[in-house]
C-alpha cells in the first residue's frame, strides 16, 4: 500500500472517532470522505457485508413489492409516479390531495364549493391541501414539518429534517453503507447498525405481512400470493392456491371452495368452520345482518353509505363488502377492495399481470383488463357494446368486463355495478336504481347481488316471502322479507303505518284494519261517516248510502203472524226481535220457544202459544186400558190414538177393530182381544132341537137362550118348562111341548 494512502486512511480514522467523541460530523464533512468506489472505507473493509442494491429508485423492488419511502413498485421497480393524491387518482391517507384538489367519494378532483378555507367538508371529511375537517367545517391545518416545528402525521418533518422529540430538526444523515456512530440518523429508511448505515429488517412471513426474502412464509398454511402472506385454507381470493377466488356464494372450507346450505343471510349456522359469512352473525342457530351504526371492513354491504367513514363497498373480489381502496391501512387482505392485498398494514395496489376486480384495484397507469392490471391499450368500448373477450383493441371501458348479456358478448357489469340499463348488466342481472342486481334464479353471493324483493338464498336470488303480520308497523316502500305478509297492505292506521286489512278482509283486533275501520266478528268494517262501495263494507247498524257508511234510522215495521219475505231490511222485516219463519206452512213473522206471543200462529214451526209464550205441543200419556175422561186434553188423553170409550160399562182408552192390544179391556165396546188385535165377538149359531155339545163356545153353541140339554139318548138345543117350542125336542128332559109351551105331563 502507498504511504500517501495509509495516510489519508489514518487521518480519516482518527478525524472519525474525533467526530463520535464530540458529536456527529455535518454533511459537508461527509461529503469529503473517500468514497467505496475510490477505495475508500467501503472498499471490501467495511465490517457490514456488501449487498445487492433494491427498492430505491430506479432499482428493482424489494420483496416482491417493498420500495423506500415516496417510492412505487410498478412493473417490478420502484418509480416515484405518484399512486394517490393527483386529479382523478384515490385519494392519499388522511384523505389527502395535491395541491388544489379535494378528496371527494374517495377520489382526488378540482376545487369545489366545499373543502375550501371555512366551507364545509367534502365527503369523508375531506378537505382541500393544507386544510383539516374540524366539525363539519375546513379550516387551515396547523403548520408542521419544518425547523423548529412540530412533526406532521406519522412523524414526518419536510425533506432534510427528522422527528425528534416530537419536533423537526435538522438531519445530520449518512448514506447507506457508510460507518456510523451510535444513535446518529442514516438517510432513506437506513438505520445504523453495527456501526454501518443500512436497511432496518422490514417485518414478513406472517399472516398479511410481506413475504421473506424467495417468497417465504412462516406459519402452517402459509403461502406466498402477490408478494403477501396469506391462509390459503380459508382466504376466499386465494383458496387452496395463489390466484384461485371463490364463485360468488361459495366459501373457502379447508382450501376448497364451497357452495353450502348454510352461512348465509336467512340461512342456518354453519356447525363446523366459520358460522356465518362476513358480515353476517348467529343468532338463535340463524345468520342474521349485524346491527351497527355503520358496517365495517369486509363486512356485507349494498351501498357505500352503509359502510364505516372511509370505507368504499364493491365486489371484493366478487361479493360486494365494505372495504378499504389502495394504501388504507388493512389487518388482512380480506379488509381490502377488489383484489387488493394488505402488505405490510397497508392495502397494496395491484401491479402489472396481476389480478385485479376493477380499475380501482391497479395502480397508477394500469386498468383492469380481463381480470389482470395491464397498461391502457385503448379500451373504449362502452355499456352495452359487443366485444371480444381477451381483446386489447375491441375490449371494455371503464372497469366492465366482456360478459354475456342475452347470449351474446357485450361490455358490461357484475353485481353491484354502475348500469344505464339491463344491457350494461352480465350473466342476466337487471339495472335497478342505477346498479346491476339479480332477480329470480341469478347467482348471488350476499342479498346485496339481489334486486329489491328479491334474497340470495344459497347462492341464488330467490323471490322473498313478506313476514310482517297483522298490526306490524311497516314501510310503503318496504321490500321482502320487510313487507306485510298474508295480502295485507301497508297503509295508516290511526297516524301509523301498519300491515292491515281493507274493509271485508279478516282481522283479530282494530289495528289490524285500514285507515278507520274497526274489527267486528273478525271481519274489517267501515264505520258510520266513512265511505263505502257497498253495504257489506259498513259495521253493524250502518248502511252505505251515497258512498258513505250512514246508521240505519228506520226500524222494522211487521206485526206477529203477518206474512213475512226472510232477509228484508227495514221497514220490510219482523218488528220486535220476531223471525221470518214458517208457521202451519206460511212464511210468518214469529218467536222461538219461549218468546211472547198472542196465539199460536206467532209461534214458528209446530210452536204453540200457551198462557202468551211459544211453547212446544204438550203429548197425551193415558196408556191402553186406562179410565179416561171423553174429551180431555193433553196429557190427560189416551196416547197412542187410542181413543176413550166404554168398555164394559166403563170410558177407557182402547182401541176398534183391528187396532193392538193387550187384553179385552183395551178393545172398546164388546170386542175381545184375539191374538193381539181387537175383534168382534163370534154368536151361537145352533137352533131348537139341534143336537149340540154342552160347553161349545160359539158358533157352535145354542142360540135363541136354548141350552144344551138330555134328550133321550143324545144332547138338543131344548128349553126348559114354559120355554117356547116348536116341536117335542125343544123341550128338554122330559117336558113335552104342549100348545107352543114347554110342560110337564
Amino acid at each position: 500500500m502507498p504511504r500517501t494512502h495509509a495516510l489519508v486512511r489514518y487521518l480519516t480514522i482518527l478525524a472519525l472517532c474525533f467526530g463520535c467523541a464530540q458529536g456527529v460530523p455535518d454533511e459537508g464533512a461527509l461529503g469529503q470522505l473517500p468514497d467505496a468506489g475510490a477505495g475508500g472505507l467501503d472498499s471490501g473493509e467495511s465490517d457490514a457485508p456488501q449487498q445487492a442494491l433494491c427498492g430505491t429508485q430506479g432499482q428493482s423492488c424489494c420483496s416482491g413489492e417493498a420500495c423506500e419511502q415516496g417510492l412505487t413498485c410498478m412493473g417490478g421497480a420502484c418509480v416515484s409516479s405518484p399512486m394517490c393524491g393527483a386529479d382523478t387518482q384515490p385519494c392519499c391517507e388522511g384523505n389527502s390531495c395535491a395541491a388544489g384538489l379535494v378528496c371527494q367519494d374517495g377520489r382526488c378532483g378540482p376545487t369545489v364549493s366545499c373543502g375550501g378555507a371555512g366551507e364545509m367538508c367534502c365527503s369523508g371529511d375531506a378537505c382541500a391541501s393544507g386544510f383539516r375537517c374540524a366539525s363539519g367545517t375546513c379550516e387551515a391545518v396547523p403548520p408542521c414539518g419544518a425547523e423548529g416545528q412540530a412533526c406532521c402525521a406519522s412523524d414526518r418533518c419536510d425533506d432534510g429534517f427528522a422527528c425528534a422529540g416530537g419536533v423537526c430538526s435538522p438531519r445530520r444523515l449518512r448514506r447507506r453503507r457508510r460507518m456510523c456512530c451510535a444513535g446518529s440518523m442514516c438517510s432513506g429508511g437506513l438505520s445504523c447498525q453495527s456501526g454501518v448505515c443500512a436497511r432496518a429488517a422490514m417485518s414478513c412471513g406472517t399472516l398479511s405481512e410481506a413475504c421473506c426474502a424467495g417468497d417465504v412464509c412462516n406459519g402452517a398454511g402459509l403461502a406466498c400470493c402477490g408478494g403477501a402472506c396469506v391462509d390459503t385454507a380459508g382466504d376466499s381470493r386465494n383458496c387452496g392456491r395463489c390466484g384461485n377466488a371463490c364463485a360468488a356464494g361459495a366459501r373457502c372450507d379447508a382450501g376448497t371452495c364451497a357452495t353450502t346450505s348454510c352461512g348465509s343471510e336467512g340461512q342456518a349456522c354453519c356447525a363446523t368452520g366459520t358460522s356465518c359469512s362476513a358480515g353476517l352473525n348467529c343468532q338463535a342457530g340463524m345468520c342474521v345482518r349485524a346491527t351497527a351504526s355503520c358496517t365495517a371492513a369486509s363486512r356485507a354491504c349494498t351501498s357505500a353509505s352503509a359502510c364505516c367513514e372511509g370505507l368504499s363497498c364493491r365486489p371484493s373480489p366478487s361479493t360486494s363488502l365494505c372495504c378499504r381502496e389502495a394504501a388504507g391501512a388493512c389487518a388482512s387482505s380480506t379488509e381490502c377492495c377488489g383484489s387488493m392485498l394488505c402488505v405490510s398494514g397497508r392495502c397494496a395496489c395491484r401491479s402489472s399481470a396481476q389480478t385485479c376486480a376493477s380499475n380501482a384495484d391497479c395502480c397508477s397507469g394500469l386498468t383492469c383488463q380481463s381480470g389482470t392490471c395491464r397498461p391502457p391499450t385503448g379500451c373504449a368500448l362502452g355499456e352495452g357494446a359487443a366485444c371480444t373477450s381477451g381483446s386489447t383493441t375491441a375490449c371494455c371501458a371503464s372497469g366492465r368486463s366482456c360478459g354475456t348479456v342475452g347470449g351474446a358478448s357485450r361490455c358490461c357489469n357484475g353485481a353491484g355495478g354502475a348500469c344505464g340499463g339491463d344491457s350494461g348488466c352480465c350473466d342476466g342481472r337487471s339495472c335497478q336504481a342505477g346498479r346491476c342486481c339479480g332477480s329470480n334464479g341469478v347467482s348471488c353471493g350476499s342479498n346485496g347481488d339481489c334486486c329489491s324483493g328479491f334474497t340470495c338464498q344459497s347462492g341464488t336470488c330467490r323471490a322473498a316471502p313478506c313476514t310482517l303480520g297483522e298490526a306490524v308497523a311497516c314501510s310503503a316502500t318496504g321490500v321482502a322479507p320487510n313487507c306485510c305478509g298474508s295480502s295485507r297492505r301497508c297503509a295508516d292506521v290511526v297516524g301509523t303505518n301498519r300491515c292491515c286489512n281493507p274493509a271485508g278482509g279478516t282481522c283479530t283486533g282494530s289495528l289490524g284494519c285500514c285507515g278507520d275501520g274497526l274489527c267486528q266478528g273478525g271481519r274489517c268494517c267501515q264505520p258510520s261517516g266513512a265511505t263505502c262501495a257497498n253495504g257489506t263494507e259498513c259495521c253493524a247498524g250502518s248502511t252505505c248510502t251515497g258512498g258513505v257508511c250512514r246508521a240505519m234510522t228506520s226500524t222494522c215495521g211487521i206485526a206477529e203472524a203477518a206474512t213475512c219475505t226472510p232477509g228484508r231490511a227495514a221497514p220490510d222485516c219482523c218488528a220486535g226481535g220476531r223471525s221470518c219463519a214458517d208457521v202451519v206452512g206460511t212464511n210468518r213473522c214469529c218467536n222461538n220457544a219461549g218468546g211472547a206471543c198472542a196465539g199460536s200462529l206467532g209461534c214458528c214451526g209446530t210452536l204453540l202459544c200457551v198462557s202468551g209464550r211459544c211453547q212446544a205441543p204438550a203429548t197425551c200419556g193415558l196408556a191402553e186400558a186406562a179410565t179416561c175422561t171423553v174429551g180431555a186434553s193433553a196429557p190427560n188423553c189416551c196416547a197412542d190414538s187410542r181413543t176413550c170409550q166404554d168398555v164394559v160399562g166403563t170410558n177407557r182408552c182402547c182401541r176398534g177393530v183391528g187396532g193392538a192390544c193387550a187384553g179385552s179391556l183395551g178393545c172398546c165396546g164388546t170386542l175381545l182381544c184375539v191374538s193381539g188385535r181387537c175383534q168382534a165377538q163370534a154368536s151361537c149359531s145352533l137352533g131348537e132341537a139341534a143336537r149340540c155339545t154342552p160347553g161349545a163356545s160359539a158358533p157352535g153353541c145354542c142360540t135363541d137362550g136354548r141350552s144344551c140339554g138330555s134328550i133321550g139318548s143324545g144332547n138338543y138345543c131344548c128349553r126348559g118348562f114354559g120355554g117356547a117350542c116348536s116341536e117335542q125336542y125343544g123341550c128338554c128332559g122330559s117336558l113335552l111341548c104342549v100348545l107352543g109351551r114347554c110342560v110337564g105331563i
